[in-house]
C-alpha cells in the first residue's frame, strides 16, 4: 500500500513470494522489511498459498544480534519483550485488520536524535 492505495504487482512465472512479519523487521534491523498486503485474484487461475507463523515466547526479548546489526551500523530498535508487543497491538487494533499506525516501530523504533 503506498499513500493509501494499493498497488498492483505483476507475479513473474517461478518465483515464490515470501511476507516477513513485524518481529523479523525488528530482529533483522530493517534489512527485512514487514509489509501490509492482500491478494485479489483478477483471473479465475488456480494459486497455491502457504502459511507459516513463528511467534517468540512471551516473556523472550526481540533484539537484533550484534552480526545482524553490523559494525559501524546504528540499532534500530530497541530491545522489547514479545508479549509487550502484543498488548501494544491489541489495544491499538482492536476491530482493525490494518496496519497503519501501528507498526513495530512505533513501538520499539529508536528515534533519531538531532
Amino acid at each position: 500500500m503506498t499513500f493509501g492505495k494499493w498497488i498492483d504487482i505483476s507475479p513473474s512465472e517461478g518465483t515464490l513470494v515470501v511476507n516477513i512479519g513485524d518481529m523479523m523487521q525488528a530482529w533483522s534491523n530493517d534489512k527485512l522489511r514487514s509489509s501490509e498486503h492482500r491478494v485479489v485474484l483478477n483471473q479465475p487461475l488456480n494459486r497455491f498459498s502457504l502459511a507459516f507463523f513463528w511467534c517468540f515466547e512471551d516473556e523472550k526479548v526481540v533484539m537484533a544480534p550484534d552480526e545482524v546489526v553490523g559494525e559501524g551500523n546504528k540499532r534500530m530498535y530497541n530491545p522489547f519483550e514479545f508479549l509487550e508487543y502484543l498488548k501494544f497491538r491489541e489495544n491499538n487494533q482492536r476491530g482493525r485488520f490494518e496496519k497503519v499506525g501501528y507498526t513495530v516501530k512505533d513501538f520499539a523504533g529508536i528515534r533519531s536524535q538531532l
